[in-house]
């Protein structure tokens, strides 16, 4: 694993000095957070792309559907890793995914 402590992509709180409870705590709010975000974006892009249902200029709509995808993929690439690693106690996605994330 990595030496360097300054390569940790775990957040502050799901650092070392904490207590079971708090890492319960950062685990169950990054959970609410991936899964609100998952939700809601892909709300927004299947009723924007295959229903139609909002009625605003294409160009206005394109750009809500663009803020949606980089949303989307933030949580999946940013917010997924991160919870992995509070579930696990440490980080289990490799060295090369922790350099990418950092």
């Amino acid at each position: 694993m990595l030496a360097n402590s300054s390569l940790n992509p775990l957040p502050n709180q799901a650092r070392g000095s904490q207590s079971e409870i708090e890492r319960q705590f950062w685990t169950t709010y990054h959970i609410f957070i991936l899964i609100s975000a998952l939700l809601g974006q892909s709300s927004i892009l299947v009723a924007s792309l295959k229903y139609k249902a909002v009625k605003l200029r294409p160009v206005i709509v394109t750009i809500i559907e663009q803020m949606a995808v980089c949303h989307f993929l933030l949580a999946i690439t940013w917010v997924l890793p991160g919870t992995v690693s509070l579930v696990a106690g440490r980080w289990v996605l490799g060295e090369v995914y922790c350099f990418v994330k950092v």
